[in-house]
Formats: C-alpha cells, structure tokens, sequence
C-alpha cells in the first residue's frame, strides 16, 4: 500500500473509487472557476526504440527458450495547472515483435490525475487509470520500467503501487485493469489533519485458470504534528472483494487498523512506518463455506532525495487479493537508487523481492510464491531531447514443486522528448 504522506504534505494517491472519480474529477473542475488565475498547459511525448535479447522472458516452468526481440514505446502526456488545479492526462502504448514462436506482445495504458485546492484547509485527490495487457506482469514488469524515463512535464504526486500480484508470473496472460480513488484531505489547525479516501479496482483475465475480481473499500487517517520533525497518527480502513468463483473463492474481506509515525530527519531525509493489525475473511462457494485469519501489516519508507542522488526503500506486509488462492497475506521490500552521474549521464537501479503466502480461503490452499529480481539502467544524453540507453534486468520466481529458469536480458535503445520538456 503505501507510507503516510507528511501531514502538511499533499493527500497522498492510492487506490480509491473508480465511480467516484471520474464524478469528483468533472465536480472539482466547476468549483472556483469565477477567479481569473495564471494557466499552464504542456503536451508532449517520450518515444523509445529498444533491441532486447532474453532468456525465459515470461518466467515460464521448465527451461526457459532465449529470444530476441524489438521494442516501440509511446507516452504521450498532457498537463495543466492554473494555482489551484493540477491534471495530468498521460498515456502509453508498447509495441514488442519477438523472434520465433512468441510473436507481438502489445501493452496500453491510460492515467489520468487530479489534484484541486477547494479552499485553504482542504484539498482533493483524484485518479482513475485503465489497462490492457499480456506484458511480462507483476514485479518483473515493475523492474523493468523502473529505469524508464517518465514524460516531460510537472509531475503529480507519485501513485503507489500495491504488491505486485506474483501468482500471475510464469505464462503470458491477457488481461484487463481498471481501478479509481477519490480522497480529501482537511488540515484543521497547524497541527491536526484528518484524510479520507474511497477505491475501487477490477481485474479480468482471458485465461479460466485465473480468478477475475473486483475490490472496493476505504480508508480513513488522523495525523498530528508532534514538533517540526516527528508526526504520528492513526489509520482505519476496510476492503471488499468480489471474485468470480473460477477457484471456489466467492468473496473476501479485510479491516485494516494501524498505528503511524512519520520522521523528517533532515531536508533530505524522510522515514514512514505504519505497523498494526488487519483481520481478514474468505468466503467460498460451496457449501457457504469461509474462513478468517488475522495478520501482522505494516508499511514503511526511507528515502533520500537531493538534486544528484534519489534513494527509496519500501517494505509492506499486507493481505490483498490475488488471481490465484484468493486473499493471501504479501511481503515486498524494493529498493530504487537514481545518480546523476554527470550533466550528461544517468545510473538507475533497483531490487525487488515479493513473497506471497500459501493462499487462505476455505477450499483451497495454493502453495507460496517468491519473486527475485533486479534492474540497473544507463542513460546517456546526447542532446536536449535525444538520449541513448543500456540495460540489464534479472528475475527468478520460485514456487514450491516448480521448476523454473530464472528470466534474464540485456537491451540497448534511444529515446526521444517530443513537445514540453522537464
């Protein structure tokens, strides 16, 4: 899931409610329009051409085949601010030709943000984004993204991923996302805030092997400034999810209570940790049967962020949903490091390890799910808007019974800024 944002800081962007987003975002546009402010609007696009070599790119089960393969990548973006209102409209369509018997891998993506200040205490935040997908999916595709460079223009506060779902790893899967939040942020004095937000997310496969699902739910935060450095507070939420009973899981739920802390040790250094307890409930489809269980949940960052260096490392332990064995309860812990080695040249790395546990629902019990993997990417700039780039990427998946080649690749591309540039 993700750290609290700082309690003067921005509502930070999870997953919240698809439907009550996209009213939010057209409601929040009416409000305040009377007041003449200046405007800002910026368009543009990053395009990248990459030759790849891989081996076991899917994480398959068995010995893994190599391949060669080519790559288009478009993100096109567009973003306005006026003082009050941020937006960020941004897109992304892959294009990957693979030699021998895999084909055309084609990914699309679609995001769009919003952050609006209604008044001087409170704040909205809102997002919703659509996918369509058979890409190397979860943690792997996460890593190899991590080195990419986003499109030109202001950024909106970071979305937080959640876990990456490893039980989709091992095969090429079609599949189909949709999530959206909507939250509000009220700073009530100079050292209370309260921040509440509402989710909604769906994902579809083409295989049958794999659950569909749709999550729902909610989460609401109480922060309170300590001293100049230290805040802590205390989070509640509850999630609902609903799943098509391909693997006798009918439904789930889970009630989130959690204790936060929050540290700005210095200009460059920031720590959050929220730690508690969720307690979670799976109901199957036959027989009405169910089952619950409780678990330890935390949520934690340490980042570092100077004009040259940007470091962040992040654990989470929580129970969420899965296409595989219904709720099962997640570990992460990533690492990514950004330098700046010259004017001209950039080195980005990253780890991630992901563990899911043996699924909990009253049928069955799928057996735990480790992923290992590590990117490094460099970029060298050849000119204001043309770079070239390097990179190397490693994953290994590790189920109990299974027997899989470990996925590694090298790949070598130039990229392009098209319009508006950072």
């Amino acid at each position: 899931m993700r750290g609290s944002e700082d309690v003067r800081g921005r509502l930070s962007l999870s997953q919240r409610s698809v439907g009550g987003s996209a009213f939010i975002l057209l409601a929040a546009l009416e409000i305040g329009c009377g007041t003449a402010v200046a405007q800002e609007w910026k368009a543009g696009a990053t395009a990248s051409a990459e030759a790849e070599y891989a081996k076991n790119p899917y994480l398959t089960e068995g010995k893994g085949s190599s391949y060669a393969s080519a790559s288009l990548d478009l993100r096109p973006f567009v973003n306005y601010t006026d003082g009050r209102t941020q937006i960020r409209l941004e897109g992304r369509a892959e294009l990957t030709q693979f030699n021998k018997d895999l084909g055309l891998e084609d990914n699309y993506q679609a995001t769009l943000q919003l952050i609006r200040q209604l008044s001087s205490r409170l704040e909205l935040t809102s997002a919703v984004s659509a996918d369509y997908t058979e890409a190397r999916l979860g943690a792997l595709r996460r890593l190899q993204d991590a080195g990419a460079s986003p499109g030109a223009g202001p950024q909106l506060p970071e979305l937080d991923p959640a876990i990456p779902d490893v039980t989709v790893l091992g095969g090429r899967t079609r599949s189909k996302g949709l999530w959206g939040t909507a939250g509000l942020g009220l700073q009530m004095d100079d050292r209370n805030r309260l921040e509440a937000d509402v989710r909604a997310s769906g994902q579809w496969f083409v295989d049958p092997s794999y659950d569909d699902y749709k999550s729902y739910g909610g989460e609401a935060r109480y922060l309170r400034v300590l001293d100049s450095r230290l805040s802590i507070g205390l989070i509640g939420g509850v999630t609902f999810t609903e799943y098509d009973g391909t693997n006798a899981i009918k439904s789930g739920r889970s009630i989130l209570t959690m204790a936060t802390a929050q540290m700005q040790f210095n200009s460059r250094w920031k720590a959050t940790l929220d730690a508690g307890m969720s307690f979670s409930r799976v109901k199957g489809t036959v027989g009405q049967l169910s089952s619950t269980f409780n678990s330890l949940s935390l949520r934690g960052s340490v980042c570092r962020n100077t004009t040259r260096v940007r470091f962040c490392g992040r654990v989470q332990r929580m129970p969420q949903p899965t296409a595989f064995g219904g709720i099962r309860v997640s570990t992460s812990a990533m690492l990514d490091h950004s330098i700046r080695l010259s004017e001209s040249n950039q080195l980005t790395t990253s780890a991630s390890y992901v563990r899911t546990s043996q699924g909990r629902g009253p049928v069955l019990g799928f057996s735990k799910i480790e992923f290992f993997g590590g990117n490094a990417r460099f970029e060298h700039r050849l000119n204001q808007r043309l770079s070239a780039f390097a990179a190397a990427t490693a994953g290994k998946l590790r189920q109990n019974g299974l027997k899989r080649d470990a996925s590694l690749s090298i790949s070598a591309g130039i990229s392009i800024k098209l319009g508006s540039i950072r």
